[in-house]
């Protein structure tokens, strides 16, 4: 995904989180990585979300802000 994205013309980080937060909360939780993964046709099941959610929450809250997010990418 990180590749497919790189390879537009205007890509940054900043948009990618902003298009996954889609509600704007300023942190991407379970329900906003499933509507992403759904957007783009993969239908994730509870297992697939909390392990991408336990990958980038470097601080343990189940919430991933901006820097989990830029870090983990």
């Amino acid at each position: 995904m990180k590749r497919d994205v790189q390879s537009t013309y205007n890509y940054s980080i900043a948009k990618l989180f902003k298009f996954v937060d889609d509600w704007s909360y300023n942190y991407l939780d379970h329900n906003n990585i499933k509507r992403f993964l759904k957007t783009t046709g993969y239908r994730p099941n509870k297992q697939v979300i909390e392990s991408i959610v336990r990958r980038f929450d470097i601080d343990g809250d189940a919430k991933i802000n901006f820097e989990e997010f830029q870090k983990g990418l």
